[in-house]
């Protein structure tokens, strides 16, 4: 605990759980050569600024 290095054992459960927040913009037509990584992602401050009005980073 002093690292800051906190586990959560979960080997119990059934199926696995997952959090995410889509601050993220992509573009609705890929570029031709995409490899499908994160290049032509960008930051998007208005789906940021929705999940903060609801409370989502507190």
């Amino acid at each position: 605990l002093r690292a800051y290095h906190i586990r959560i054992p979960n080997w119990h459960l059934a199926a696995d759980r997952l959090a995410y927040w889509d601050v993220f913009g992509r573009p609705k037509i890929k570029p031709k050569y995409d490899l499908g990584v994160v290049s032509t992602w960008w930051f998007d401050q208005e789906k940021y600024d929705a999940l903060i009005a609801k409370g989502a980073f507190k």
